[in-house]
């Protein structure tokens, strides 16, 4: 059985289009506890293209992956500690004493940069950024950098 949604894959996160391969009897026991979200004309449409595009596929991936390479490289040398990402988002975190997430977060939030702030009991808390153009991930590392030599 494979699943795939094409919202991170394409770079279609408004599409919302997923699709499942199968045998036909495991579809068939899937149809049992379907929800009952379906797609219309426009959304297959748009999802066919865009699976027919595989050389728009690899392209665009290998911009992703260059920029989310980048994207870690630079918040290493900013002090974070980001481990290997083959998603579309890198986890930061500062291991500095007393470093304030929730305040990076604010900051960037407040400069027009959108990222999520998470702090999970189990886990250290730190910024989940996801990757977008490169103008976008510019923009939030020229912020991160602006915080870090103390801009608040």
């Amino acid at each position: 059985m494979v699943t795939r949604t094409l919202s991170k894959s394409y770079a279609l996160a408004g599409l919302r289009f997923g699709f499942l391969i199968a045998r036909p009897e495991m579809i068939e026991q899937m149809l049992k506890v379907k929800d009952s979200y379906n797609c219309d004309a426009l959304s297959i449409a748009a999802a066919a293209a865009a699976i027919q595009d595989q050389e728009w596929l690899q392209a665009t991936t290998k911009k992703i992956i260059a920029t989310r390479e980048r994207q870690q490289k630079k918040m290493r040398e900013l002090g974070f500690v980001v481990p290997d990402s083959f998603a579309n988002f890198t986890w930061n975190v500062c291991p500095e004493t007393g470093f304030n997430h929730e305040e990076l977060y604010l900051f960037l939030k407040k400069n027009g940069y959108l990222v999520r702030y998470m702090n999970y009991p189990a886990w250290s808390e730190g910024l989940r950024v996801t990757v977008g153009l490169d103008e976008d991930a510019d923009a939030c590392l020229a912020l991160v950098e602006r915080f870090m030599n103390g801009e608040r």
